[in-house]
């Protein structure tokens, strides 16, 4: 009995060594396995890490479902990741793309080629539509066929693509239409010059010949507004030859102002209300020809009201930022359609349902970008429009400041004020055509800042029949200590002493009409006299 006594104590310690043996190795196996899941969690972590910091959006799609999403899509779309991942992928596409991507997304699952390199438009979740280069990737994930797809947003690239082509084409399309009016204007000149020779010579006998001529008088006019708009399409009226300096600010206060009678009438044919706001911030002065960018701010402002036909809000803005002044004509309207935005600038599109000639913002692109700057159009259907124009500021250095010695009276700065937008324009260009630097005052008001703040050597004054602010800014002008020459043109004064409580006048005072050639001349001799 003693002997199986100790013979199972011995078996008992034999299994016991045993099980500590066994426990040693499962102990150092559990330990590896720790450690091994531990380096598999750093590496799904590092993976995860990747694939949310991969420089682009990624999408992982197992059959037609989202199994995850990166940082980068989350986001450009607005979504949650929990929003995203189990749908289908098919549901985040613009339906002008669902069905073609569909198509290859099949094509790729019964193992047929289809492209890797595509388009696509997404949709984000406030409705946005995210243009993307989209390159897909066949993988396996958990055993089975998926695809990595990875999403990068190209709209600036094919802005920039899109801003060249059109510029090019506009370029193209600019030396045609300059032919064109050209030739057109030619043989309308004829034609306006038989007709005029048929309706001298009819009698009373020959009445029936009026109808018809009648109606050829009236093709003679469209036309001719066919033939005006090509020329100031292709800058033929002599856009961007002539050069003044401007205030685009009190531009487009001007041209609200002067506009207020149209939208008037149009308000009343449509029925509508127009809540027209303007937030006008000083701004640099800018060089060109104001005639032509008084078209563009008259054109874009007509647009945006005729994009409103139930009325609506219009905020007109103009700003400085980097050099540039910027406008902004942004309304509550219809808005473009995503597929005319490409091709918004091009002659004869019109968007309107009562039809027109759709010259307006091809005229308005030619003028700005003869003006160095450009102009942008963004939109969203149903929600409105928003214009931009950029145009550059003018140096400091470049006018006013301190006078230079001059050399020549080519050198001359001259500020013209007042007389009314074509007698303005017509002495600007006159002036700048002979050299002379041209800045025109916007109003009396605009006047004196710039008389406050610039150096001239002459002021040429209309008074257009507003005698007392004329003969403030005359007392303003005449009493500064340096030399600036001052013409006064007016219907009413007679002689240079008609400044009431003045001992001085004006250098020279001119009545209407006005010689040009001849005011040419006795600019040129006061500026001599002071030279």
């Amino acid at each position: 009995m003693r002997d199986m006594g100790t013979q199972d104590q011995t078996v008992m310690a034999n299994r016991l060594e045993k099980l500590k043996i066994q426990m040693s190795a499962l102990r150092a196996k559990s330990a590896v396995l720790k450690a091994e899941n531990k380096r598999l969690q750093k590496a799904l972590r590092n993976r995860n890490l990747l694939f949310d910091e991969f420089p682009g959006g990624m999408v992982l799609v197992q059959g037609d479902k989202i199994m995850d999403v990166n940082r980068m899509v989350i986001e450009e779309t607005g979504y949650d990741r929990e929003e995203i991942v189990g749908r289908n992928f098919s549901e985040f596409l613009h339906p002008r793309v669902r069905e073609r991507i569909r198509r290859f997304h099949k094509k790729r699952l019964a193992g047929k080629w289809a492209p890797e390199l595509y388009q696509a438009e997404i949709l984000a979740k406030d409705g946005a539509i995210l243009c993307c280069e989209v390159e897909v990737k066949r993988i396996r994930f958990n055993g089975q066929v998926a695809f990595l797809t990875r999403l990068n947003r190209i709209e600036e690239r094919k802005k920039r693509e899109g801003e060249l082509i059109t510029s090019e084409k506009m370029e193209a399309l600019g030396r045609m239409a300059s032919g064109l009016s050209h030739r057109i204007s030619e043989g309308l000149r004829a034609i306006r010059e038989g007709a005029g020779s048929i309706r001298t010579a009819l009698d009373k006998d020959q009445r029936d010949l009026a109808g018809p001529l009648e109606a050829m008088e009236n093709a003679i006019g469209q036309l001719d507004e066919v033939a005006r708009d090509l020329g100031h399409f292709s800058g033929g009226k002599g856009g961007g030859s002539v050069k003044v300096l401007f205030d685009l600010k009190e531009l487009v206060r001007d041209r609200v102002a002067r506009l207020e009678p149209r939208i008037r009438v149009l308000e009343e044919d449509r029925k509508a209300k127009f809540n027209i706001k303007t937030y006008l911030r000083s701004v640099s002065p800018v060089e060109g020809d104001p005639m032509e960018m008084r078209e563009v701010v008259d054109s874009i402002i007509m647009n945006a009201l005729e994009a409103m036909p139930g009325g609506g809000d219009l905020y007109i803005t103009t700003e400085e930022d980097a050099g540039y002044v910027m406008t902004y004509v942004q309304d509550s309207g219809v808005g473009v359609p995503q597929d005319c935005l490409g091709k918004i600038f091009e002659p004869c599109l019109t968007l309107r349902e009562s039809g027109g000639r759709g010259m307006g913002l091809s005229i308005a692109y030619g003028a700005v970008r003869r003006h160095k700057g450009d102009i942008e159009i963004r939109s969203t259907e149903g929600q409105g429009t928003t214009v931009t124009i950029r145009l550059p500021v003018v140096p400091k250095t470049k006018y006013g400041g301190e006078r230079r010695k001059k050399t020549s009276i080519r050198d001359s700065n001259i500020l013209v004020v007042g007389g009314g937008d074509m007698m303005q324009e017509l002495l600007c260009r006159v002036l700048a055509s002979k050299g002379f630097r041209v800045a025109i005052g916007n109003g009396y008001g605009d006047a004196l800042n710039k008389l406050k703040k610039n150096r001239y050597d002459m002021v040429i004054l209309d008074t257009e029949g507003r005698d007392e602010e004329a003969q403030a800014l005359l007392r303003r002008t005449i009493k500064r200590k340096d030399k600036t020459s001052t013409i006064l043109i007016t219907g009413h004064w007679e002689d240079k002493g008609a400044v009431h409580g003045s001992t001085e006048g004006p250098d020279l005072v001119l009545r209407r009409p006005i010689d040009m050639d001849r005011l040419v001349r006795q600019v040129s001799d006061l500026l001599m006299e002071k030279l």
